[in-house]
């Protein structure tokens, strides 16, 4: 069985690389501060995020569901088929590849090499 291994960055620098889908999403979830944690609900698993970095004058904030982006096209990150491991397994992708402005880029460690060796070329 191969394991996938993933590259992540953000504005062009390289923070870790061999990172498993998993360490990805949760480092989108909170680089810049806030507070996560998944919440099982009628059978769902959701992911639900603070409204604001812990580090923020007023606090971190409530916990509310998360989106894979922006209103009004953003989808909640909520995930009900398959098993729990299977819908966070499926929740991690979303959140690696969501369209938030301003976060962290997510790349198989195999495609970061192509890029590279493109760039070098």
């Amino acid at each position: 069985m191969t394991t996938t291994t993933y590259t992540i960055t953000h504005d062009g620098d390289v923070e870790g690389r061999g990172w498993t889908l998993a360490r990805c999403a949760i480092r989108r979830l909170t680089h810049d501060g806030a507070r996560y944690e998944i919440v099982e609900a009628d059978g769902a698993t959701e992911i639900h995020v603070s409204q604001r970095s812990e580090n923020s004058c007023a606090g971190a904030g409530e916990l509310v569901i998360a989106y894979d982006g922006p209103a009004p096209h953003g989808r909640q990150l909520s995930e009900w088929r398959g098993s729990r491991e299977q819908q966070l397994e499926k929740l991690y992708e979303r959140i690696c590849y969501a369209d938030w402005p301003d976060s962290y880029d997510i790349s198989t460690d195999a495609d970061y090499d192509v890029m590279l060796a493109q760039l070098d070329d």
